[in-house]
């Protein structure tokens, strides 16, 4: 049996699971999908910043939970 290699998702902003086409697309396959997401703390702009990062950081959390 051929095992088949996975279908990487790369979350750049957008990290919505209901209409997101790449996610739509790989879970159609028959192969194991992995979503991927880099939060950057270098984002210019150091309250906004913080405030950006933190709302990122909750997004992915609850995107790593709907996921599993």
């Amino acid at each position: 049996m051929t095992k088949l290699r996975p279908a990487i998702v790369w979350y750049r902003e957008d990290l919505r699971l209901s209409d997101h086409p790449a996610l739509h697309t790989a879970a159609n396959t028959q192969a194991p999908v992995v979503c991927i997401f880099v939060l950057d703390e270098r984002t210019p702009g150091a309250e906004e910043a913080e405030r950006h990062i933190r709302y990122r950081q909750r997004c992915a959390g609850r995107l790593a939970s709907r996921t599993h």
